[in-house]
């Protein structure tokens, strides 16, 4: 199969993605590109033109042993360099990223069809990421405690894991691995990721980057994969300190079944079906945009996507209407043009789930509003999938419960605050959520009482840097970023020091 590019906007950048499309995409290990072990590689094909522009390296488990045991190897002196040398590291590689920002957001884009605006700027927050562990690499801080002796000192030390293991979704590649390798890596370790077979690009064009601008080799092994051969062989490698998903539930529960087999930690980001509730007090001028920014951008491709709108009965009618209106004049085409509003799915396993959905919610009794069908846009070969709208969506309706991962929301009403959060927490997920109101006592009763891990206020996908993240219930467990987001990816180690010069005999009285 002949790699192709397709005719980007002129006013894109496109250097990047010729050289990608012309050279494939090898592994990176220990520095070096290098080709998978037995030579097989698998195509990423670019969802608008629905054309395949690269060939990437398919790995298997003696790639992913190479990559391990090449971070093992330098993990041992990146745990002896100090932090500040660490941050500086790290922060050079930021600078180089912000100014690569353009040709990561190209590459994703052209990978998983995200606008381009959204990649661009998931870049430029690649390097904050990156700045911002940088920043913590020299607050890690044990303790001193006070002990039954005087003659004895108590203190804790805190120490790498070792190697890392990440393995990230295709829709945010390059962030999502960065939430682990930055801390990772400023706190002492090494890291291996195991990229996503539909958007692979990014990662490796990142870690290609790092080692140009000071990373030392090994540090940062990246390989990619079709199958799950890979990933199982990542899980149960026992180089592995400890392990990263970001993903669904069923790939999840496997992977923290393997860490549980071999009694190592594991921090899992999985799945979402977040609310988002409109009290009647709140400005509508706002929350129709957010709930649209909730579920429609990244076309719904994201694990935080607020998909259940709980409505108070009040403005019911108001907000669906409002919605509809405005979902309706979305400018549909080439995810790289400043115009478009809304791109292509992904893939096509990503459209026929989304058709799926779709079909059942009608069947459940949900009202199809609008779209849900696939859209004839004249741009491109790509399948572009009309945003879904339901309304009178039930608990017990399918849609109500289950991930979509793609551009479909219900619309629920609800009478008051009570029932409204009941609504909200009957979902075996908990990973993020959204209140819209004026009343700061009502956002922060309410707020409290919402079961996950995340809740916005007055606007929706809006993360922070300095705040931590994670869900609740089957939406994981562990939390990314935040102040404390080194101490993670290292572990406490206890020292009591005899300073005394003597030794108490045991086996005497008194002693």
């Amino acid at each position: 199969m002949s790699p192709q590019l397709r005719s980007v906007p002129s006013e894109v950048e496109t250097g990047i993605a010729d050289r990608i499309s012309a050279a494939g995409l090898p592994l990176l290990i220990g520095g070096e590109e290098v080709a998978a072990a037995d030579g097989r590689t698998f195509a990423s094909v670019d969802p608008f033109s629905g054309e395949t522009w690269y060939e990437a390296a398919d790995a298997g488990a003696e790639d992913v042993d190479r990559a391990v045991r090449s971070a093992v190897e330098a993990q041992r002196a990146w745990a002896l360099t100090s932090a500040y040398d660490r941050a500086r590291i790290l922060l050079r590689i930021a600078d180089a990223v912000e100014a690569d920002a353009e040709s990561i957001g190209v590459i994703d884009t052209l990978d998983n069809g995200k606008l381009l605006r959204e990649t661009r700027s998931q870049a430029s927050g690649v390097a904050h990421s990156l700045r911002y562990s940088a920043g913590n690499a020299e607050t890690i801080e044990g303790i001193t405690a006070p002990t039954a002796k005087h003659t004895t000192l108590g203190l804790t030390i805190r120490e790498p894991y070792g190697v890392i293991g990440c393995m990230v979704p295709w829709n945010s590649p390059v962030p999502l691995m960065i939430d682990t390798a930055a801390p990772a890596l400023a706190a002492g370790n090494a890291v291996v990721v195991k990229t996503p077979e539909d958007a692979p690009a990014s990662v490796l064009h990142f870690a290609r980057l790092a080692v140009e601008y000071g990373l030392p080799p090994g540090l940062l092994n990246v390989v990619s994969g079709k199958g799950p051969a890979a990933g199982e062989a990542l899980v149960n490698h026992p180089d592995v300190a400890k392990l990263v998903f970001v993903g669904g539930g069923v790939v999840g529960r496997k992977v923290a079944a393997a860490a549980a087999d071999r009694l190592i930690p594991v921090m899992l980001e999985l799945g979402g079906k977040s609310p988002q509730i409109v009290l009647p007090d709140a400005d509508l001028d706002n929350a129709v945009p957010g709930l649209i920014s909730g579920v429609i951008a990244a076309a719904g491709q994201t694990c935080v996507a607020g998909s259940r709108a709980l409505i108070h009965e009040s403005i019911y009618d108001e907000v669906l209407a409002a919605f509809a209106a405005r979902v309706g004049r979305l400018a549909y085409g080439d995810p790289l043009a400043p115009a478009t509003e809304i791109g292509p799915l992904a893939s096509a396993r990503q459209t026929e789930s989304a058709l799926r959905h779709v079909s059942q919610a009608e069947e459940d009794g949900a009202r199809l509003v609008a779209g849900g069908a696939l859209r004839e846009t004249g741009a491109g070969s790509g399948r572009f999938f009309e945003p879904a709208i339901f309304a009178d969506v039930r608990p017990e309706h399918r849609l109500f419960q289950t991930e979509v991962f793609g551009p479909i929301i219900g619309f629920t009403p609800f009478s008051d605050i009570d029932e409204a959060l009941a609504l909200a927490n009957d979902s075996a997920f908990g990973l993020a959520s959204g209140l819209w109101t004026r009343s700061i006592d009502t956002a922060l009763t309410v707020a409290k009482r919402i079961k996950a891990g995340t809740v916005w206020v007055n606007t929706y996908r809006a993360p922070e840097q300095s705040i931590s993240s994670g869900g609740y219930k089957e939406s994981g467990y562990g939390r990314i970023g935040g102040s404390r987001e080194l101490y993670e990816f290292t572990r406490e180690k206890t020292i009591i020091i005899n300073h005394s010069g003597t030794v108490n005999d045991p086996f005497v009285m008194g002693g």
